[in-house]
């Protein structure tokens, strides 16, 4: 299990809903051009890999800041 603190949790949720709001503006002009069901499709695949895909990038992204971390300390609140 992953122990994120609740700035952690903050940021990646944020992210989440970012993403999220960006990708319906995009999918939105690409399902007038190509169409709904495949624009769905794809749009599924894509969400579902990069919901899949939070974790692993939260490990990736802790192990190459913890030395930056150490080096520059700063408190997230």
């Amino acid at each position: 299990m992953i122990e994120w603190d609740k700035a952690e949790q903050g940021y990646i949720l944020s992210a989440f809903f970012v993403g999220f709001t960006l990708t319906q503006a995009v999918f939105g002009v690409l399902a007038g051009k190509y169409g709904g069901k495949r624009v769905l499709l794809a749009g599924t695949g894509v969400f579902t890999a990069c919901t899949l895909l939070i974790p692993i990038a939260s490990r990736l992204v802790e192990s190459s800041l913890s030395s930056f971390k150490t080096k520059y300390p700063i408190q997230l609140t």
